[in-house]
């Protein structure tokens, strides 16, 4: 899957469960968003059946999750691991 691809799933995935993301042209940061636990579960989960993978605990880091271009990337990579 291309990155730009992956990207829009995941802005779908976010979109259907209530977090807008204005633009996919820039990286954008998801610290200002507001989601409370069940939601980014929710998400998790979501983004796990979307792209046919398992997120391992070890890769909810601040670091990779608070973008949507690391998060992309992560999953990307995960992806090609399978």
């Amino acid at each position: 899957m291309e990155f730009e691809d992956a990207k829009r799933n995941i802005l779908m995935v976010l979109e259907n469960n209530g977090i807008l993301v204005d633009s996919i042209e820039t990286d954008v940061s998801l610290s200002g968003y507001s989601i409370d636990s069940i939601t980014f579960i929710s998400i998790i989960i979501d983004l796990e059946n979307a792209f046919s993978i398992v997120i391992p605990s070890e890769c909810f880091t601040l670091d990779i999750l608070s973008s949507i271009d690391g998060l992309t990337n992560l999953l990307l990579e995960l992806g090609n691991e399978k």
